[in-house]
């Protein structure tokens, strides 16, 4: 009965009540008590099942390729995911974007890998002088390759055809391994074959087995940054993936560039490129550079797609690398500050040809290993992800700020700090401590928040409220942030208290390892108790019915407490009727 009693909570916790909240423990009940409750269990047993069938055919997606583009230009994008068949449209986040030619891409089938093997033992037999394979059927034209058949055909030796019948011609799909089979080497084409082989031993990776190709128009005028594009089914709509919107000439990969990088064009700076990992896949891209640059380097691997559910590790890994015209390594960097994504500081010694080089670290790959990285002169109007400039500007405007000014590491050198305030300091050396003075009434109650590792810093925030005379009231740590994501070190700190007594009191904030550095900046809201609210919606994608006679979704949400980043969870499971 028991057992019986378990399996009703749990399923009773993923129903869509609207108005009802259940606490239930099994210490609080006998089992007389439990047989009602049971009874009642499995009437909404069935609503529960019918609910996770349904989420078993929900869309999802689990890359964009290129993840983006810059101001005044089309492309076109594959999106890799599942349960996509008859997707009507795209969603792509703010202004500035439009879209046209959505074309849903199944996986290949057996006939299509047929016809992928006998084009690539024609490349072969070319290349080698061996004779021409025959029974050949006509390559079909661009325009009919992005067009998927409505019916395929076996492909018919001329034994099989009938008198005046020619082969019908077997499209394959415009995946991004397809594109360029006259280019690439008898070893390369060997692995597109194995990836490809239906019979193949490696796992088939269902979650991105799926394409659908798109063409974006991005206008000149579109606010650059990152979006979220998602895609309509007639089964719901997907997760949000990340498109950006860039500002400086782009580049798409072109295979091989993995070893020899003499014959390749070198590029002209600033540039971003786009390009995606395969297994064992090391890309490389030439460049030029004069005497005097100051280059970096930005990869955005983890940025694009924080969490790749069923790789291990469960994300893209990126490491940059730099050599010289001698290919000589001059530079290697496998993430940056508390970021995973590296970056690539360098001044250029001599003018010449330089080579940028991205992999996995553990030369893992698939074609959710996209990636986006720069090459550009840092100059005054630079700002490097994740750094001081584009950190800073946190909470900008939603408070009165001030700036630290040092020396402010002792009571009788604290610097004042009038509520509201945001402060932006640094902790700027090892055992660095940096003080503020407020004034407070008998019965405010104040809240004391830093942001720090949450703008990527490498600071874990310790915080102190004490009052005059040094006596600590309360103090913070690690505040856990619900709205962090994979986020798994909450390092910034988090205080509510309500003052006893009017008069001065005093914020410490230091490192709590006692590291420090000009990295090490923050950001501290000091204010009245704020009382706000977040909505938060689990999964990110909704899923319904197109046949069921009412269209309305039922969606667990959540509502957190932002007055404090540690608010829990609402006890109520609330459920919004769309």
């Amino acid at each position: 009965m028991k057992r019986l009693y378990s399996l009703f909570v749990t399923q009773l916790s993923r129903l869509a009540l609207p108005a009802y909240s259940f606490r239930l423990q099994t210490s609080d009940f006998s089992l007389s008590h439990i047989a009602p409750w049971c009874y009642m269990g499995l009437i909404l047993l069935c609503p529960a099942l019918a609910w996770g069938q349904i989420a078993t055919n929900e869309p999802s997606i689990g890359y964009v390729y290129p993840a983006g583009g810059r101001q005044g230009t089309t492309i076109r994008i594959t999106v890799g995911g599942q349960n996509l068949r008859g997707l009507s449209k795209v969603y792509i986040s703010g202004k500035g974007t439009s879209v046209s030619n959505i074309i849903y891409v199944p996986p290949m089938s057996r006939l299509q890998f047929q016809e992928l093997q006998r084009r690539v033992t024609e490349i072969r037999n070319n290349r080698l002088g061996l004779p021409k394979v025959e029974g050949a059927a006509p390559a079909p034209s661009p325009a009919a390759a992005l067009t998927p058949a409505p019916a395929l055909n076996p492909i018919l030796t001329p034994s099989q055809l009938q008198p005046g019948e020619t082969p019908k011609p077997v499209t394959l799909p415009d995946h991004p391994l397809l594109r360029n089979l006259d280019q690439l080497s008898l070893t390369e084409l060997k692995q597109v074959l194995d990836f490809f082989n239906p019979n193949r031993k490696q796992q088939i990776k269902r979650s991105i087995q799926e394409l659908a190709i798109v063409d974006i128009s991005i206008d000149a005028d579109a606010p650059s940054g990152s979006r979220e594009l998602r895609l309509v089914t007639p089964t719901g709509l997907t997760n949000p993936l990340c498109f950006q919107v860039g500002t400086m000439p782009e580049s798409i990969e072109k295979e091989p560039n993995d070893v020899d990088t003499s014959a390749m064009q070198a590029l002209d700076l600033p540039v971003l490129i786009n390009g995606q990992i395969m297994p064992g896949d090391v890309d490389r891209f030439r460049f030029r550079a004069r005497q005097g640059q100051r280059l970096v380097i930005v990869a955005q691997a983890r940025r694009l797609i924080p969490y790749l559910p069923d790789a291990v590790p469960g994300w893209f890994q990126a490491v940059l690398a730099l050599y010289d015209a001698a290919g000589k390594e001059v530079a290697y960097v496998d993430d940056y500050l508390t970021s995973p994504d590296p970056v690539v500081f360098y001044d250029v010694p001599q003018d010449g040809e330089y080579v940028a080089e991205i992999r996995d670290a553990l030369y893992r790959g698939r074609e959710d290993f996209v990636y986006r990285f720069s090459i550009q002169m840092r100059n005054a109007n630079f700002k490097v992800p994740n750094s001081d400039e584009a950190r800073i500007s946190a909470l900008e405007g939603a408070l009165p700020e001030i700036a630290e000014h040092e020396p402010n590491d002792t009571f009788q050198k604290a610097q004042p700090a009038p509520l509201p305030q945001v402060v932006s300091g640094c902790i700027a050396r090892p055992g660095d401590i940096d003080i503020y003075r407020f004034e407070g009434r008998a019965g405010d109650e104040i809240t004391a928040e830093v942001y720090a590792r949450r703008l990527d810093s490498p600071l874990d925030a310790l915080l102190r409220l004490t009052d005059a005379s040094g006596r600590v009231l309360a103090w913070s740590d690690d505040a856990v942030d619900k709205g962090s994501g994979l986020v798994t070190h909450h390092a910034d700190s988090y205080i509510r208290f309500k003052l006893p007594k009017a008069g001065s009191y005093l914020i410490q904030l230091s490192d709590a390892q006692n590291q420090g550095g000009s990295e090490y900046i923050y950001r501290l809201r000091l204010s009245p108790l704020r009382p706000d609210f977040e909505l938060r919606v689990t999964p990110s994608g909704i899923a319904y019915q197109r046949e069921a006679p009412c269209r309305s979704v039922y969606m667990p949400c959540a509502v957190t407490d932002s007055t404090a980043i540690s608010g829990l969870l609402s006890k109520t499971r609330r459920t919004v009727l769309l």
